[in-house]
């Protein structure tokens, strides 16, 4: 075991999975310990990364904040961590959730039922591959029509809507496309672009771009083809006092026309349909109901991390995980403590896990102890 106390484990294979390194490898290694005790300690590295991006996005700074106050919230995180079933854990962590819950080979991790508050993912395959993504191939296409699209807001800021030349008028049709591919523009900005609206969420965009890049580097530098499908795909993030009302709208077809949803997912659906010619299939889920108001705001952050969701990693989240609360009654928080907590098991298993860990942890510790009190010499 290396000293950094994560165990060295074989990596799933590079061109099905290309991202695997910094936090998303560390926790990877750490799902490989008997307990989520070692994934428990890297939620404070998660923290300083968030630190690190404070200023690119909303909300990132009271992120960290939660992390590290997480004693003082009763350990909140803790808890809700261990509220997760291993598979499933797996398969946020790896960036795999879409395909293990599409495909026939996948591991089809259990989700916890669609009802009450709490935090849900979002994953994206493609239809008619069995839960696979795109392949390299895809991807740079996809990254060039991300790049033409903003280079579409460039010019719509440098001509104030009114195109000035037929490259304009051209590149402001093509977005007017990509625009429509699911739903459509506001009726009081028809002229305006849909999901890039201005300098901040142009930054954004291009961080996700950045992440879509990454994935192709890394296949290519492994010396791998660029025409196997990807198990691994972005994921994104969310959290609602109503999950049933709140997870279809991030579904390309529900009559909400992706109104209410995080606009790098929109656009990455709107390009892949519209300008690759395929059929996105979309995955939203539920992986905690929470049984706390406040817990709701940990839910989100925790899922956050565990899933390198952030547009600064390579997801689709664009604002700092962890500014809702809930509303619930107590008769309903009570119903869902009674879910999470009893009917499902994973709560039980998890802590009985981690606390044979602390206790051979002491029993180490009080080892070291004693034995260093008697190598020394009497009083």
């Amino acid at each position: 075991m290396p000293n950094d106390g994560l165990p060295d484990v074989a990596l799933p294979d590079v061109q099905r999975v290309p991202l695997m390194d910094g936090a998303r490898l560390d926790m990877y290694r750490a799902l490989h310990c008997d307990s989520y005790y070692q994934l428990l300690l890297l939620m404070n590295k998660h923290s300083a990364l968030l630190e690190k991006n404070a200023a690119n996005l909303r909300f990132v700074q009271a992120a960290a904040g939660k992390i590290q106050h997480d004693r003082i919230n009763k350990r909140a995180l803790a808890m809700l961590l261990l509220c997760l079933p291993p598979e499933l854990l797996k398969s946020i962590v790896t960036g795999t959730f879409a395909y293990d819950v599409l495909s026939s080979a996948g591991t089809n991790p259990f989700t916890y039922k669609l009802d009450g508050m709490g935090t849900y993912i979002y994953g994206l395959a493609i239809q008619g591959r069995n839960g696979h993504f795109l392949n390299v191939m895809e991807i740079e296409r996809l990254i060039e029509a991300l790049k033409k699209y903003c280079r579409c807001y460039s010019r719509q800021k440098a001509h104030g809507g009114n195109p000035a030349t037929p490259q304009d008028n051209a590149l402001a049709i093509w977005a007017g496309g990509i625009d429509s591919a699911y739903g459509s523009r506001p009726g009081n900005t028809p002229n305006k672009l849909r999901f890039i609206q201005n300098d901040d969420a142009l930054k954004r965009v291009n961080s996700f771009v950045q992440g879509l890049q990454r994935r192709c580097d890394a296949i290519a530098n492994a010396g791998k083809s660029n025409a196997v499908y990807l198990t691994q795909a972005p994921l994104g993030v969310g959290c609602s006092k109503n999950l049933p009302h709140r997870v279809p709208q991030h579904n390309p077809n529900d009559s909400s026309g992706l109104r209410h949803s995080t606009y790098t997912w929109c656009l990455t659906l709107c390009i892949i349909k519209k300008q690759l010619h395929l059929d996105p299939k979309t995955v939203v889920l539920p992986v905690l109901q929470v049984w706390d108001n406040t817990h709701l705001a940990q839910s989100e952050i925790l899922v956050s991390a565990l899933a390198s969701s952030y547009c600064f990693q390579d997801g689709f989240n664009v604002c700092g995980a962890g500014s809702q609360n809930g509303t619930l009654s107590d008769p309903e928080l009570l119903g869902i403590k009674r879910y999470m907590l009893s009917v499902q098991s994973y709560f039980g298993r998890n802590t009985d896990a981690l606390l044979k860990e602390l206790l051979a942890r002491k029993e180490y510790m009080d080892n070291v102890f004693c034995a260093a009190d008697f190598g020394k010499p009497p009083r």
